[in-house]
């Protein structure tokens, strides 16, 4: 599945739009399942180093726009229970 997402609008409506690339793992995370998005913006804020801790907000917001974008259908990967 190919998904089309116009990441950097996405991450300008957000307030960063140098956060493209955020918005496109949120998306595929979303896609395929393969991490919890809250896990994902967990690890995101936790990244970032003390000279851009101003950037966490707009940053989680674009991975959480890109995982809004992404939900567009069932998961990539089928969940198997064990």
């Amino acid at each position: 599945r190919v998904l089309r997402l116009p990441c950097t609008e996405l991450a300008s409506g957000v307030g960063n739009h140098m956060a493209g690339a955020l918005v496109a793992v949120g998306a595929l995370a979303a896609a395929t399942g393969i991490v919890g998005i809250e896990g994902l913006c967990a690890a995101v804020a936790s990244a970032l180093p003390n000279y851009r801790r101003r950037h966490v907000e707009s940053s989680v917001a674009a991975v959480e726009a890109g995982a809004a974008a992404g939900l567009v259908g069932p998961s990539a990967w089928a969940v198997v229970d064990a």
